[in-house]
């Protein structure tokens, strides 16, 4: 192994390789892949991640598969000892790590390259910058909930990535993971962003003397702690009124399984599995290595078998939101205790198909799941 300090090295280094090349997924592996790309190198996407210290590949690829293969890592778990016997375990015969210069280097390359894509796309005077990528990225949930654009304005994407390379080497050199830093939430547009009027972001603080405005925002929250000793006080055990019902149907909405709950409504409702008669219809892809909850692979797997194992739970992976918003009417009660949602658009869609909606008390949903619009 040897560290790669400059884009030529690099470059050098993978004209010697014959075989594929993978990277470390992540913020850091999103850089170098998109940087490779960009020159025609081919790639192998596969997941390399940190949890609790250990050095995990994830992914399909079989014992054996990864013989002969460069890998490129954008940073390098504290157990160095445990992650060099897997890669050669795994038939990896070298891998390289990147300085933190040459992932900033990278970074701005990138961000070269996109802004002539951007300025080549701008052919209105008024031009909105927008963050989120619920304007036209086809695969983000949010795309359905961006409404109301106006047609005599153009929308410009412009570079989301940002850097902030002195917490990277505090964060490395106290052995802490730094696929996470707070630094995410802000966006300091650089020299190379579009020349446009106006910058929307979803859930990101601007830096810049541009005007902007945010959708929503949870930069304060992740600084300063909630108080959960004022939130447990108000936690209510009397109802006013019951409804008997002969079985009752819940449901949960949510990509990112862990941090929107979906590990507690299993093991809440699998308490009362022999006592009442009751559905789960459960639709999400099992997310998980979230920022909040720091859940690993084995933790998915373990969750993915309790479900298999539950005869009242109906899992569905994906489904086009029309029939989301069918199941939603086929519902008694909404469960969405998310552990960090800004805002979760679920509660809504829920809440519109008539849906009793269960929610944590965080963020926005004391507002619009309260005992007037709940």
């Amino acid at each position: 192994m040897r560290d790669i300090t400059t884009i030529e090295e690099l470059l050098i280094k993978i004209e010697c390789s014959k075989n594929r090349i993978i990277y470390g997924a992540g913020w850091s592996g999103k850089v170098i892949s998109k940087f490779l790309r960009r020159r025609g190198v081919p790639i192998t996407a596969f997941a390399v991640t940190v949890q609790d210290q250990r050095y995990e590949l994830e992914g399909t690829l079989e014992q054996g598969q990864l013989e002969n293969t460069l890998l490129i890592l954008a940073a390098i778990p504290p157990n160095r000892y445990t992650m060099e016997k897997e890669l050669e375990n795994r038939g990896v015969i070298d891998y390289v790590e990147f300085a933190d210069q040459l992932l900033y280097e990278m970074l701005r390359e990138n961000q070269k390259m996109e802004a002539k894509s951007y300025k080549s796309q701008i052919k209105f005077c008024q031009t909105v910058g927008f963050l989120s990528p619920g304007y036209f990225d086809t695969d983000y949930a949010e795309q359905r909930l961006i409404i109301n654009k106006i047609e005599d304005i153009h929308y410009a994407a412009l570079p989301k990535e940002t850097v902030d390379l002195e917490e990277i080497s505090i964060r490395k050199e106290a052995n802490l993971e730094t696929y996470r830093m707070l630094s995410e939430a802000c966006y300091y547009p650089s020299s190379y962003v579009p020349n446009v009027d106006f910058i929307h972001t979803f859930n990101t603080v601007c830096i810049t003397d541009k005007p902007w405005c945010v959708l929503f925002e949870t930069v304060i929250p992740r600084v300063w702690d909630e108080n959960e000793g004022e939130r447990q006080f108000y936690l209510k055990e009397e109802f006013d009124k019951k409804h008997d019902v002969k079985e009752i149907h819940f449901i949960f909405i949510g990509k990112a399984f862990f941090i929107k709950g979906g590990r507690e409504v299993i093991q809440a409702l699998s308490k009362f599995e022999n006592r009442y008669d009751f559905r789960l219809t459960l639709i999400s892809s099992l997310q998980y290595g979230d920022y909040f909850t720091k859940t690993s692979y084995e933790e998915m797997e373990r969750c993915k078998e309790i479900i298999r194992s539950k005869k009242w739970i109906d899992h569905y992976e994906a489904l086009p939101n029309i029939e989301v918003i069918e199941k939603c009417r086929e519902a008694t009660i909404g469960m969405f205790p998310s552990l960090a949602d800004t805002y979760g658009y679920a509660v809504l869609e829920m809440q519109a198909a008539g849906c009793t909606v269960i929610t944590t008390n965080i963020r926005a949903f004391p507002e619009i799941n309260n005992e007037e619009c709940g």
